[in-house]
């Protein structure tokens, strides 16, 4: 069997290390507004994070070679020597890799868990084993008399002074990694009764009324001068999800065209028995993701919004695949816009429009906090529309008192916003 040269393994993972955090350091994920992360910064952070996985793993390969204890009187003080200085940096590299994401934590750790299955977790956890906190806490003096019976190739692994890690650095990454443990426990509680609450929610309506008040005359107004991939915002008056969604706007959607541009230029939408010239949107519903007649969406909703970006071609054509990509995925009850295995329906419109790339056309947006949660409700769409590619179009409005459904000014879209959400006979 072949000797491990452990002198040579942990200056090659030191050095490893050293260059992947200098280029972290300089990744612009650490540079970004939080809540304004985008698609291209992150596929780039979870390619660099491969190096980091593969350095932890040496590192663990290491401390299992290096088990100094195999009897309770019985030691090999030369692996003790080595166990204790890898235990060492192993915290050490925890400690600047938790530095370096900072305020960005919470979101990275969302973004590795989703990706690699609580790999940050598991990496942070591994340290945190009895036998390697105490040699964390065993002070270098009570090692030292041990010297004469240490190899002299591992001299050097007996003084760890110059691994740097300083008592306050260990209180954030230990209270860091406590708080974010019992945090995921009490969301998983927490998010388990939301969305049964969120079903239950959804079913409910405040009315018997069977109608609604956007008319066919009204929204056949907009399709007739509609264009590919606007975007929908509408409300319905009675539905008791309107309690714990903020803000009047309620819904997001996208119209995407008619069935024959779907099926003309994606090939999985082949279905002969649906008209060609029908009109369809995409959305996120009470349960997953899927495409919908646009007539479906209208008879359903008591107001109608639509905005309409003014990107290039190209990049509509990049949304409408970003988009039916997503299609069958569940609706995100945790309403985690970090995460992208499940979406609400604000999520799937803003992530369709994401950064693919450095110079890429992108709709930027400030998330808000959500219960335990960061998301984008549909009504702080009016904060970007300072933004001069999106532009409101058309605007269906309603009186429930009088019954009465019309087509609206610009300029009574924008007071639109400050309207209740417990809004029922609007004046």
């Amino acid at each position: 069997m072949q000797k491990i040269d452990f002198n040579k393994n942990i200056l090659s993972i030191k050095s490893d290390f050293e260059l992947n955090i200098k280029i972290l350091k300089k990744h612009k994920i650490l540079k970004s507004y939080i809540n304004k992360y985008n698609k291209w910064d992150k596929e780039s952070f979870l390619e660099l994070w491969l190096e980091f996985i593969t350095i932890f793993n040496r590192l663990k390969f290491i401390l299992k070679k290096t088990k100094y204890r195999k009897f309770i009187f019985w030691f090999n003080y030369n692996y003790l020597a080595i166990n204790r200085y890898v235990t060492f940096m192993y915290y050490d590299f925890l400690v600047q890799i938790n530095l370096l994401f900072w305020k960005h934590e919470k979101y990275l750790r969302k973004v590795l868990e989703e990706k690699y299955n609580k790999d940050y977790w598991k990496i942070a956890k591994y340290i945190y084993k009895p036998r390697y906190i105490n040699l964390i806490n065993t002070p270098n003096i009570l090692i030292l008399p041990f010297k004469p019976l240490i190899n002299k190739d591992y001299h050097n692994f007996i003084d760890i002074y110059n691994i740097q890690i300083g008592a306050k650095n260990r209180i954030f990454v230990d209270y860091s990694n406590l708080y974010f443990y019992i945090r995921n426990r009490i969301e998983k509680v927490f998010f388990y009764f939301s969305k049964k609450i969120w079903l239950l929610l959804s079913n409910i309506k405040f009315t018997r009324r069977k109608k609604w008040l956007i008319t066919k005359w009204n929204y056949q107004k907009y399709l007739n001068n509609a264009k590919k991939w606007d975007i929908l915002l509408t409300r319905w008056n009675w539905n008791a999800t309107n309690i714990p969604i903020p803000w009047f706007w309620k819904h997001m959607s996208i119209y995407v065209w008619k069935w024959d541009f779907l099926q003309d230029n994606f090939k999985f939408l082949k279905n002969k028995k649906i008209s060609r010239n029908k009109h369809f949107i995409i959305e996120a519903t009470s349960e997953w993701i899927l495409l919908k007649p646009f007539s479906k969406l209208t008879e359903h909703n008591d107001y109608l919004w639509v905005f309409r970006t003014q990107f290039s071609n190209n990049k509509i054509k990049k949304v409408i695949k970003n988009a039916l990509l997503e299609l069958w995925k569940w609706y995100d009850y945790w309403l985690n816009y970090y995460s992208d295995k499940n979406m609400v329906c604000s999520e799937l419109v803003l992530k369709s429009y994401q950064k693919d790339s450095k110079k890429d056309e992108w709709i930027e947006i400030d998330l808000e906090s959500i219960w335990l949660s960061l998301s984008f409700p549909p009504n702080n769409i009016f904060n970007i529309l300072k933004n001069n590619n999106i532009k409101p179009v058309f605007f269906i409005d309603s009186i429930e008192k009088t019954w009465k459904n019309f087509i609206n000014t610009n300029n009574e879209l924008i007071k639109s916003k400050n309207r209740s959400r417990f809004t029922f006979l609007n004046k």
